[in-house]
């Protein structure tokens, strides 16, 4: 968790300013956005989880940033949309796994989808 929130520490350089988190009840997510509370004065939503049409409805109102546990069923479609590949859709869309299956591998591939806003699979 240490290196994620390092990680969106530089983050703040980017003007993110609304992040949504689609996740599971997990109590690892609970802390997590906590957290990040803490941590940053931006404006966070937190969501428990969307339907497709839900978080299509969400990402049109100017999203900076989407984190999503991807142990939830979430369209790989919907995901490409949420990335930016709608023109004038800047949104970045991150992958978190459960915190077992964090390793320095997952943490650099995290920082490159921050720096390139692209989306990991």
């Amino acid at each position: 968790m240490k290196k994620i929130l390092e990680t969106l520490e530089q983050t703040q350089k980017a003007n993110i300013r609304n992040v949504i988190f689609v996740r599971s009840k997990d109590t690892f997510w609970v802390s997590f956005i906590e957290t990040l509370k803490k941590q940053f004065s931006k404006s966070f939503v937190q969501q428990e989880y969307y339907q497709k049409n839900q978080l299509n409805k969400l990402l049109g109102d100017e999203v900076d940033l989407v984190i999503l546990d991807f142990r939830l069923d979430i369209d790989i479609n919907l995901l490409s949309i949420c990335s930016g590949s709608i023109p004038g859709n800047g949104c970045i869309v991150i992958r978190i796994n459960h915190p077992c299956e964090y390793s320095d591998n997952f943490s650099k591939r995290f920082f490159l989808t921050l720096k390139n806003s692209n989306l990991i699979f």
